[in-house]
């Protein structure tokens, strides 16, 4: 499960990048391949999260240490951005289609994601290089 976890978690990176990139250098005008990768990956991520929380307990009953520790420490930035941003980009989508200004959640979403997407890519360096 812990494998599964890793690969689904790396796959999430993957495609967060993606949809990353297609967000760039778009004023009001988001390419229609955005909403779609947005969607792949919080399905990436969703199911990379089912195999993490289906992994048994350490043996033993130990303590995270070292980079686990920061791993774990991590989730608890990049799982709220997982749920925060998408939907403060459906609140940004529709206001930009009504023409309207962002305001509050709806102009969170660029800063949500970014820092969705640092915490995810520092969690999984925690864990692939031993440093």
């Amino acid at each position: 499960m812990l494998q599964q976890h890793q690969y689904w978690g790396l796959a999430a990176l993957a495609g967060m990048g993606l949809t990353f990139f297609t967000a760039q250098g778009m004023d009001n005008k988001l390419p229609p391949e955005h909403p779609w990768l947005a969607g792949i990956t919080l399905g990436l991520y969703s199911v990379s999260t089912h195999y993490a929380l289906s992994c048994p307990d350490r043996p033993m009953g130990g303590e995270a240490k070292g980079q686990v520790r920061w791993h774990k420490w991590l989730a608890w930035v990049h799982l709220p951005g997982m749920i925060l941003t998408p939907i403060a980009g459906y609140l940004a989508a529709k206001k930009n289609e009504k023409g309207e200004k962002l305001k509050g959640l709806a102009a969170q979403h660029k800063n949500i994601s970014t820092i969705t997407s640092i915490a995810l890519a520092l969690s999984v360096i925690s864990v692939t290089f031993e440093f």
